[in-house]
């Protein structure tokens, strides 16, 4: 190990990070959300006045054997080590070759540390689980969310159903049943990328409705250019799957997520709102389970965001959760910016939404 050494990229097309990215990212069988196929399209249209600056560790027979990506931002005339994708990935995790684990990521870590040319190094979406947590002690850190897990190996969709709380399965139960007497339901799996495109547009609207009176703008043109970009891989390498409720053949609801590791990722969810009487999203949970169960997943991950129906299917006790890591260079302004992340941002961010619908309701 100590003749390993840093290697910096700062253009996601060179041939050499590529190869080396993809051969990895199979090797271990990184999470699809850390895959090469997946970041580079969120960079292309999401650099703005970010600089690129992936790490990677190159053993001494000069292969690349980890690979972490970061850019440099600023912010408040400070520099930021930042790990990426920003805002479009769950889980943070370094791609580093099964020999070593624990050794490169404290290379990578202690890289970061050096503060070359950045004042404050910052991880984000860190799980308490894995490896990079237990390497970032020394880091300031705030938790995210909890992350929420429900296990179902070896089990009947009855046996899962009475390993949760009378009152979910007798809602499950009840919700199904009415929806059933209204009329046909249907659900409908996608795992082919030309199926997907083709159910595109239904769950763009689908999502529409559902958000259309929240404070936050609907989502561009560009980022589902961009997020159907990062899919289609995906999809042809059988790590995604869209997961449709559709009744009377229109679709009501969808769960669009991953397949790894006999686990299925529930990444993004939507459903019509004018179906709110019969609680379609929480009717396709089940369903998705059901499914699963068939293909011989024994887990699904809820992924970010601790809601109470989420935790109305959790059947165990064990909850992990993401967190951000932060560091600053001793004696700068670094330290006050990693202050202002920890302590005041979120509150800043709930005065501005309070004071934004009292504006809105006038």
């Amino acid at each position: 190990m100590k003749n390993n050494s840093i290697l910096i990229f700062r253009n996601f097309n060179d041939p050499i990070l590529k190869t080396a990215w993809i051969k990895l990212e199979n090797e271990i069988d990184a999470f699809p959300q850390m895959f090469y196929e997946w970041i580079e399209p969120w960079w292309r249209y999401n650099s703005r006045n970010r600089k690129l600056h992936i790490v990677a560790v190159v053993n001494e027979c000069g292969k690349i054997v980890g690979i972490a990506p970061f850019c440099i931002e600023k912010r408040f005339g400070l520099k930021i080590l930042r790990s990426i994708p920003i805002h479009f990935g769950d889980f943070y995790s370094m791609l580093v070759d099964h020999g070593n684990v624990g050794e490169l990521i404290c290379q990578i870590k202690d890289y970061t540390l050096t503060f070359k040319t950045w004042s404050i190094v910052h991880y984000y979406n860190i799980n308490s689980s894995s490896i990079e947590a237990l390497n970032l002690k020394a880091f300031k850190k705030r938790k995210i969310t909890d992350i929420l897990v429900t296990h179902f190996e070896r089990l009947t969709l009855n046996q899962f159903l009475l390993s949760l709380s009378k009152n979910t399965r007798d809602q499950y139960k009840k919700k199904l049943n009415r929806l059933n007497k209204a009329g046909l339901i249907q659900l409908e799996v996608i795992t082919d990328p030309t199926d997907y495109i083709r159910n595109f547009e239904n769950t763009r609207e689908i999502y529409n409705l559902r958000w259309a009176n929240d404070l936050r703008p609907l989502l561009s043109d560009d980022y589902y250019s961009m997020r159907n970009e990062a899919l289609l891989p995906m999809f042809r390498s059988g790590k995604a799957v869209l997961y449709n409720l559709r009744f009377n053949g229109s679709v009501i609801a969808f769960r669009l997520g991953f397949l790894h590791k006999n686990t299925f990722y529930d990444w993004k969810v939507s459903h019509d709102p004018k179906y709110d009487y019969y609680s379609p999203g929480f009717i396709l949970v089940g369903k998705v389970i059901e499914d699963l169960m068939l293909r011989g997943y024994v887990r699904l991950n809820f992924m970010t965001g601790n809601y109470r129906y989420k935790r109305s299917w959790i059947n165990n006790n064990t909850i992990s959760s993401n967190f951000e890591f932060l560091s600053s260079k001793k004696y700068s302004l670094g330290v006050l910016y990693i202050f202002y992340r920890l302590h005041l941002r979120e509150k800043v961010r709930e005065f501005y939404y309070k004071w934004v619908k009292i504006i809105i309701s006038k």
